[in-house]
């Protein structure tokens, strides 16, 4: 080890607390505590000293913001968790809602177990002026049974009064 290592490592071990991260302030405390002639090895002694202490600083502020890191991460996780519960009691009470049955008079049911019955039925057993539904996979009602075309509507004749 070279001797300004040394020096400044000693001195550190005894009066660290006279010593912070200022290289001026060092210099000055170095000062009041030895009595060293040169004044190039006065400022290398200093100079490592606040270069050892800022490190120090430094290491003590990265595993600070690691620890506030830590502590964020594991926030977004309980409220990721919350938010994953919160859906899951909203599914739950969609599923419910969905499971509620629906009034159908009897002619409806009647029909509905006739229909079933009858493996050929055919759309001539459904009732005239009856609207079927055709929902295709785009939600869209394609009925287009009981709609005329705009070829078949006549036009009206007006009035002259």
């Amino acid at each position: 080890m070279d001797r300004v290592k040394r020096l400044s490592l000693e001195i550190l071990e005894k009066y660290k607390s006279e010593f912070g991260a200022d290289f001026a302030d060092n210099k000055k405390a170095l000062g009041r505590i030895s009595i060293i002639r040169s004044k190039g090895l006065k400022n290398e002694i200093a100079g490592y000293i606040t270069k050892t202490l800022k490190n120090e600083i430094r290491a003590i502020e990265a595993q600070e913001a690691q620890a506030r890191a830590l502590e964020a991460e594991e926030a977004r996780q309980a409220a990721a968790e919350a938010d994953m519960r919160a859906q899951k009691k909203f599914v739950e009470k969609v599923s419910i809602a969905e499971k509620v049955s629906i009034a159908v008079d009897q002619a409806t049911v009647d029909q509905t177990e006739t229909a079933q019955d009858s493996p050929d039925s055919t759309s001539e057993d459904i009732p005239e002026g009856m609207i079927i539904a055709d929902n295709d996979d785009d939600g869209n009602d394609n009925n287009t049974d009981n709609v005329p075309d705009a070829s078949e509507q006549q036009p009206q004749k007006e009035s002259q009064t």
